[in-house]
């Protein structure tokens, strides 16, 4: 398996760039799963409903999210929508979403996503290694693991 990982997109220049190299990978084959960081595709300031679905479509198999999470205020609900979208786990119990999320990839292997935020120059958030361990734990994790680890 071809795995692309794309860091923070930003605004719309990170969104075009993004969908052009999903797009143009996927038709090489030079990748067939695909994982971004979408929390500053709102110019910076999170990430809003038609803007992840445009990553979606684009071919991205799961958007992950770090600090800006919460700053489009629908987010909050569509986090409970779409599992593909996912915020870090070690955010407070009972927030909306989820921190981990596992898909189909290519061939029928099961990937799953971990998203993580660090705790230095960031809001107040649960420890990420102690979350990683417990989410490591989980029955049901696919054969594949990633962790976006979404720090400064």
């Amino acid at each position: 398996m071809k795995i692309l990982m794309i860091g923070d997109i930003v605004g719309s220049p990170g969104r075009r760039a993004a969908v052009r190299t999903v797009t143009q990978w996927k038709a090489q084959e030079k990748a067939d799963f695909f994982v971004a960081n979408g929390e500053n595709a709102a110019g910076g300031k999170g990430i809003t409903q038609s803007l992840a679905e445009e990553l979606l479509q684009a071919g991205i198999d799961v958007i992950t999210l770090g600090d800006h999470t919460w700053d489009q205020k629908e987010a909050r609900t569509y986090l409970e929508q779409e599992e593909r979208v996912i915020r870090p786990a070690n955010f407070a119990p009972g927030v909306p979403g989820s921190g981990v999320v596992t898909v189909q990839g290519p061939n029928d292997v099961r990937v799953s996503v971990l998203n993580l935020q660090g705790r230095v120059f960031m809001k107040p958030v649960e420890c990420p290694f102690r979350a990683a361990d417990a989410l490591l734990k989980t029955p049901g994790l696919g054969k594949v693991v990633l962790v976006d680890f979404h720090a400064e």
